[in-house]
């Protein structure tokens, strides 16, 4: 039998996840330096590790970017399909 690689997107309020960091579940598949954050607010979280310096982050970027962070670094992304307010 051939084991395969899955990736999972959890998709939860950053508060309800943390409650599960302690979860077998969690512990086995969640990796603290790796993820997707979006809007606003990376700063301010212990969810996902970021080593950049906050000169390089935007903590208030709105909900039309976030950043994905691999192997703790943050880079800015564009989100698509996500308009702010007062955007046509």
């Amino acid at each position: 039998m051939k084991l395969e690689k899955y990736n999972f997107i959890i998709a939860e309020n950053s508060v309800r996840l943390k409650n599960h960091e302690y979860d077998i579940w969690y512990k086995n598949n969640i990796t603290g330096d790796n993820g997707i954050w979006i809007g606003n607010g990376i700063s301010d979280q212990y969810l996902i590790d970021v080593n950049s310096s906050n000169k390089d982050i935007e903590n208030n970027c709105g909900r039309s970017f976030g950043y994905m962070v691999k192997q703790g670094q943050a880079t800015l992304i564009k989100l698509l399909g996500m308009k702010e307010s007062g955007e046509l």
